[in-house]
C-alpha cells in the first residue's frame, strides 16, 4: 500500500515517488547522497522501470551517491521475530542486491532506527553478517540521558557474550536525537518549516538564523556525546524526500552556508555523507582506537519515558503472530522439500519467492509487532495466505515424488488450531503423511478431527502396518462455537507419530471400518467432573489467569499515557483481576488427561497433561474481550514452589537472565512496575533455581511475559 500510495486518508505516502525522486534529484548534482534500507519495497519499484532509468540507478550506485545499508527485505522488528525469520529476510534482500548491483551494491552497516527496542541477538546476526557497524535509536529515555551525559553513545556491542564471544562484537552507535532532521530543517511536502533563504537581499532572509539554531539547538549537544568530532545529522523522516528536489536544494544551501566557516569559534566542515563514510570517518580520526564500553545485554524494553514502556506490542495482534510461525514453519518444509526433489523451475522458484517475501515483509517493525493499522493487518494475513497456497503447490509434488505416489495430491490442513479438516472428517481412509523438518528425529502427538466417537470403527496403521494406540477427545464447546468454523467435527482423535526421521517423513492408514478395531487400540475419553489441578503435585507450579485493566489517558503528557498496542500500561489504582473457574470436565485415557476448563463467555482453556511426560500443554482461547474503556490485558502466572532466577529468549537462540527492576549498564528509577519488568519472549521464558528444579514455559508464538512479583513468571 505505500508503494503506491493508494490509500492517501490511511497514510499519506508512496515510496514509488520517493524513489523516482530521489533519483532525478542525485543526477542533478554529484555531490548529493541518499541511503536505502528495505530492499522489499525498492524491490517493487525496481521491477516497473525501463533500462535506462535501471542504468541511471546503477550509475548512481556504482558512485556512491545512492547506498543501500542493511538492505534486508524490510526493517525487522527485534523483540517479536525469530532469529530464523529474521536471517531469511536478510539474506533475501541482500541476495537480490548482490545480484542486481554486485559489490557495490553489498550494505557495509546496519541502519535499525526504527524498531520499538533492540535486541541483542540482532547484533550478534550483524556482526555475522559481516557488518561494520550496527546504528540504532530508539533506548530507554534514562539510558540515553546517561550515555549522553558520558559520551557513551557509541560502545561495542558483544551479541553472544557467552557462546561466540568475540566474534559477534559490533561497533554500535546510538543516534543523538531521533532519526527525523533538525528542528526548523524538514523541506519535504508533509512539511511546515520556512525553506533556507540564502540572499540577504531579502526581506525574508534567515539562514543565518537556521544555521544559529542548528548549532545550538542540535550540533553543541550532540558534540558531547561521542568519541571523535564527526557528528552524524540524519536529514529526512517517515515517507519523506517524495519531493527530493525540494529537500535537497535546501540541504545544498545549508552545505554552501556552513563549509568551511568558523561560527562562533568553530569551524565546521559540512557534507553529504552516509552511515558508512561516517564510520570510516571515526575509523580514522581515532585511529582505529576508540574508547567505549562493551554491552553484553539488550536494549529492553524500550521506555520513552517513565511512564511509557514500549511492552504492549510484544504481544499484540497475537494471531498474526502465531500465523507468523506457522507460516515459517512451512516456509522451511518448502525450501527443503524443493531442493531434496529438485523442484527449481522458474515457475517453482516463482511460488517459493511468494511466500519468502510475504514473510519478508511481515518481519516489519509495524508488521509482526501488531502495530500496524486493521487494514493493513488483513493485507499482511493476505500475503501470508497466498504464499502458503502456492508454496503448497510444491510440497504437495515433493511429497508424491518422495514416497513414490505419482498420482496422489497432497493438501494441508491449515485449521487444525481449530480442530478442522476436510479429509479427516469426510474421507472413509486416507494417508496421512508427516514431514520433519528437524535435523533430528523427533515423536509427535497428532490431533485430528473427527465427527464421532465410534472407537470401535477406527483403524490406524503405522508405516509397517501395525496398530497404533489413539484416544478419543472431546473437542472443547468453546472451539465448536468459533466464528467461521466450517466443521461438523466434535471430537479430536489423539495419536503418537513416534520416530519420524531428521528431514524425512512417516505415513499412517487411517480408515473407518465395519469391523471392531482391536481393545485397547483406539479409546473413547472417559468424562467426569474435575478440578483444574495444579501441577504442584509433580512439578511444583500453580497456575492461574488474570488480567491488568489498562490506564486510561490522552497521551497529553507522559503522565496520562494510556495503554495502546505499543504501550503496556496497567491502571496504577486497580489491582490485578483473577479470572474464576466456573466449572471443569475431565477425559482420561491411556495417552493424557485433559481438563476442559470453562471460565466465562470469553475465556476458556484445554489443559493437556500426557501420561508418559512431565510435559503439560496449555491452550487458551480469549476473546471478544469484553468492553473495557481502559483496555483488558490477560495474563497467565505460574508460581513456582522455589525462588529462582528468570530467563527469557533472545529471538529463539539463546537465553538472557532478567533482574527485577534492574538493568545492567545503568541504574534504573522504576515508577511503572509491571511494564518496565515486561520482555519479549519469543520461544521461552523460565525459573531455574540452579541446582536441581526449574519451570521452562515455551510459547507457540511471541507473547510479552516477565515477572513482576516473587517465584513467578507470567505470559500475557
Amino acid at each position: 500500500m505505500h508503494l503506491f500510495a493508494a490509500h492517501d486518508n490511511v497514510q499519506r505516502a508512496g515510496v514509488q515517488y520517493i524513489i523516482s525522486s530521489v533519483v532525478d534529484a542525485l543526477k542533478s548534482n554529484k555531490d548529493r547522497r541518499f541511503i536505502y534500507v528495505e530492499t522489499g519495497y525498492f524491490w517493487k519499484w525496481w521491477t516497473n522501470q525501463e533500462e535506462d532509468v535501471r542504468s541511471d540507478v546503477r550509475q548512481l550506485v556504482n558512485n556512491g551517491q545512492l547506498e543501500f545499508i542493511s538492505g534486508g527485505w524490510s526493517m525487522n522488528d527485534e523483540a517479536t521475530t525469530y532469529y530464523q525469520d529474521t536471517i531469511d529476510q536478510m539474506t533475501w534482500g541482500l541476495r537480490r542486491l548482490n545480484d542486481t548491483f554486485g559489490e557495490c551494491g553489498r550494505p557495509r552497516v546496519a541502519w535499525q532506527i526504527d524498531p520499538f527496542g533492540h535486541s541483542r541477538e540482532m547484533a550478534s546476526i550483524f556482526a555475522q553478517i559481516g557488518f561494520d557497524g550496527f546504528f540504532l535509536n530508539r533506548i530507554d529515555s534514562q539510558d540515553l540521558q546517561i550515555r549522553r551525559t558520558n559520551k557513551q553513545m557509541e560502545f561495542v556491542w558483544r551479541g553472544s557474550p557467552d557462546n561466540l564471544g568475540e566474534s559477534t562484537d559490533i561497533y554500535s552507535n546510538v543516534l543523538f536525537r531521533h532519526y527525523s532532521a533538525p528542528s526548523g530543517l524538514c523541506f519535504d511536502v508533509n512539511c511546515a518549516d520556512e525553506p533556507i533563504i540564502d540572499d540577504p537581499e531579502s526581506p525574508e532572509y534567515n539562514v543565518e538564523n537556521k544555521v544559529r539554531n542548528f548549532i545550538s539547538d542540535w550540533i553543541t549537544p550532540a558534540r558531547s556525546g561521542y568519541a571523535s568530532d564527526n557528528i552524524l545529522v540524519p536529514m529526512g523522516d517517515d515517507f519523506q524526500y517524495q519531493a527530493a528536489g525540494k529537500n535537497f536544494a535546501n540541504i545544498d544551501k545549508l552545505i554552501r552556508y556552513m563549509s568551511g566557516k568558523e561560527i562562533e569559534g568553530v569551524k565546521y566542515n559540512v557534507i553529504y555523507s552516509t552511515p558508512s563514510c561516517y564510520l570510516n570517518a571515526v575509523y580514522e580520526a581515532t585511529n582505529g582506537v576508540l574508547d567505549v564500553p562493551l554491552k553484553t545485554d539488550d536494549f529492553f524494553p524500550y521506555g520513552s519515558s517513565d511512564h511509557t514502556y514500549w511492552s504492549g506490542y510484544f504481544t499484540s495482534r497475537p494471531t498474526g503472530k502465531g500465523y507468523n510461525r506457522f507460516s515459517n514453519n512451512f516456509l522451511q518444509v518448502c525450501k527443503q522439500l524443493s531442493v531434496l526433489t529438485d523442484a527449481t523451475s522458474d515457475e517453482d522458484t516463482a511460488k517459493l519467492n511468494t511466500l519468502r517475501e510475504a514473510l519478508g515483509v511481515f518481519q516489519h517493525h509495524d508488521g509482526i509487532t501488531g502495530t500496524e493499522k486493521e487494514n493493513v493487518a488483513h493485507d499482511y494475513i493476505h500475503l501470508l495466505h497466498k504464499g502458503i497456497t502456492e508454496c503448497e503447490d510444491i510440497t504437495s509434488q515433493a511429497l508424491a515424488k518422495l514416497t513414490q505416489a505419482a498420482d496422489t495430491e497432497f493438501t494441508t490442513c491449515h485449521m487444525l488450531n481449530i480442530s478442522e479438516c476436510a479429509v479427516a472428517e469426510k474421507e472413509e481412509s486416507f494417508v496421512l503423511t508427516l514431514y520433519n523438518p528437524l535435523g533430528r528425529p523427533v515423536s509427535k502427538y497428532v490431533r485430528l478431527p473427527v465427527v464421532d466417537d465410534n472407537e470401535d470403527q477406527i483403524d490406524i496403521r503405522n508405516p509397517s502396518g501395525g496398530r497404533v494406540i489413539a484416544q478419543i477427545v472431546p473437542i472443547h464447546e468453546s472451539v465448536l462455537a468459533v466464528p467461521g468454523r466450517n466443521s461438523e467435527a466434535k471430537f479430536d482423535l489423539v495419536f503418537v507419530a513416534e520416530d519420524i526421521p531428521a528431514l524425512g517423513y512417516k505415513s499412517y492408514f487411517i480408515q473407518r471400518t465395519r469391523q471392531k478395531s482391536p481393545a485397547g487400540r483406539v479409546t473413547k475419553s472417559q468424562a467426569f467432573p474435575g478440578k483444574l489441578r495444579s501441577l504442584a503435585e509433580t512439578l511444583g507450579v500453580s497456575v492461574e489467569f488474570q488480567y491488568y485493566t489498562g490506564n486510561s489517558g490522552d497521551s497529553s503528557s507522559a503522565d496520562s499515557t494510556p495503554s495502546t498496542p505499543y504501550i503496556f500500561r496497567p491502571h496504577p489504582d486497580i489491582p490485578l483481576q483473577s479470572i474464576e473457574v466456573s466449572h471443569v470436565t475431565t477425559y482420561s485415557g491411556p495417552l493424557l488427561t485433559e481438563d476442559h476448563v470453562y471460565y466465562n463467555d470469553w475465556f476458556s482453556a484445554v489443559v493437556r497433561h500426557y501420561n508418559d511426560s512431565l510435559v503439560s500443554e496449555y491452550v487458551h482461547l480469549v476473546g471478544p474481550l469484553p468492553y473495557d474503556e481502559n483496555g483488558v490485558e490477560v495474563i497467565v502466572r505460574f508460581t513456582a514452589d522455589f525462588e529462582g532466577k528468570v530467563y527469557t529468549d533472545t529471538n529463539g537462540r539463546e537465553f538472557i537472565e532478567r533482574i527485577r527492576n534492574f538493568r545492567p549498564t545503568w541504574n534504573i528509577t522504576v515508577v511503572e512496575p509491571e511494564a518496565a519488568n515486561y520482555y519479549p519472549v519469543t520461544t521461552g521464558i523460565s525459573i531455574q533455581d540452579g541446582s536441581t528444579k526449574g519451570i521452562v514455559v515455551l510459547n507457540d508464538r511471541a507473547q510479552g511475559g516477565g515477572s513482576v512479583v516473587d517465584q513467578t513468571i507470567e505470559l500475557m
